[in-house]
C-alpha cells in the first residue's frame, strides 16, 4: 500500500495515524510515540468508529493545497472515486484489447460459422 494513504484521527487523548497494510489489516500509529510498533486495530473498525473518523476528517484541512477540497474527507473521498474510475477504465481497456486479438476474432468467426451451419 502507498505510504501516503493514511488518516490522522484524534481520539480525545492522542492522534492516531491509521493505515491499511497489504493484508487489508488496519494499523494505528500513536503519533506521540511514533517509534512504537503499530497496533493492529481491524477489530475496532466498526461502522460507528468509521463514522466518527469521517466526522473528524470533515473538520481537518485537506493535505493537498490550492484545491477545491473543503476538508480532508472530501479530499480522500474524491481522490478514491477518481482512482476507482481510472482502474475500471484500465480494466475495461485490458479486456477489450484481449478480445480484439486475431486469434480471438478467428475463434468467434469459427463459432459463428459453426452455429450458422447447424441452423441449416
Amino acid at each position: 500500500m502507498n505510504e501516503d494513504n493514511y488518516v490522522d484521527y484524534f481520539n480525545g487523548i492522542t492522534t492516531l495515524r491509521i493505515k491499511m497494510n497489504e493484508d487489508c489489516e488496519y494499523l494505528a500509529i500513536n503519533l506521540a510515540f511514533p517509534n512504537l510498533k503499530p497496533l493492529k486495530c481491524s477489530n475496532d473498525m466498526t461502522i460507528n468508529f468509521i463514522r466518527n473518523i469521517i466526522e473528524n476528517l470533515k473538520k481537518q484541512e485537506p493535505i493537498l493545497k490550492n484545491t477545491r477540497f473543503q476538508n480532508r474527507w472530501e479530499e480522500i473521498k474524491d481522490t478514491t472515486l477518481a482512482n476507482l474510475s481510472l482502474n475500471l477504465m484500465k480494466k475495461e481497456q485490458v479486456l477489450e484489447s484481449e478480445t480484439n486479438t486475431e486469434e480471438n476474432r478467428e475463434r468467434v468467426k469459427s463459432k459463428l460459422q459453426e452455429m450458422m451451419s447447424k441452423r441449416k
